[in-house]
């Protein structure tokens, strides 16, 4: 496949103890709120045919539909993992990352986005930066050593990016082949 160079953010998985203590006042109300008060529960074993029904409902409003195919291979190879959140029985948030036993690069984020009540969007925004937060100690306890936030577009205000600054990742240039990173990255050069 054809690789590119790009930008992103890559968070040392071995610095996540006081990770919490180092996010704004904001985010850490976020999180805590969704782990303690917003009645959510958290799996960590989601089915790549999970995925793509809710990254195709209308709620989600995605218009970048994953292949089942690749996910289904990746899944069976064992190097997929998918993680959501749920309200009761229904899912508000949804992410997917590949890794190479070593380091995880997010692949896939998902979020009710459509049809949601203006005073659901909250808690919804709480489980995305939760489940995020939760990602990133599952990866470590499986021994992974870093994750790749999958891009940083450096643009003023984007809402993602600002996320993503959150947990305190370092800039990197990496190659990306057929949306895949290599294991090796360099430190971005400024």
């Amino acid at each position: 496949g054809r690789g590119e160079r790009r930008q992103t953010l890559i968070t040392d998985l071995g610095s996540l103890d006081g990770l919490l203590e180092r996010m704004s006042q904001t985010m850490r109300y976020d999180i805590r709120r969704a782990l303690s008060r917003d009645n959510l529960r958290f799996v960590d074993d989601w089915t790549p045919e999970q995925l793509v029904a809710f990254a195709a409902s209308g709620d989600a409003g995605n218009t970048n539909q994953p292949a089942l195919a690749r996910l289904s291979a990746l899944h069976a190879q064992g190097r997929l993992t998918i993680r959501a959140a749920l309200a009761d029985h229904t899912p508000l948030c949804a992410h997917a990352f590949i890794d190479d036993g070593r380091i995880a690069r997010a692949l896939h984020s998902y979020s009710i986005r459509h049809n949601v009540d203006k005073t659901e969007a909250p808690r919804i925004a709480r489980a995305t930066k939760a489940l995020y937060f939760l990602d990133l100690h599952y990866m470590r306890d499986r021994g992974l050593r870093e994750f790749d936030w999958g891009g940083y577009s450096g643009r003023p205000g984007n809402g993602i990016d600002a996320l993503k600054l959150e947990y305190r990742g370092e800039f990197r240039r990496t190659w990306c082949f057929d949306g895949l990173s290599l294991p090796r990255v360099t430190p971005l050069q400024f």
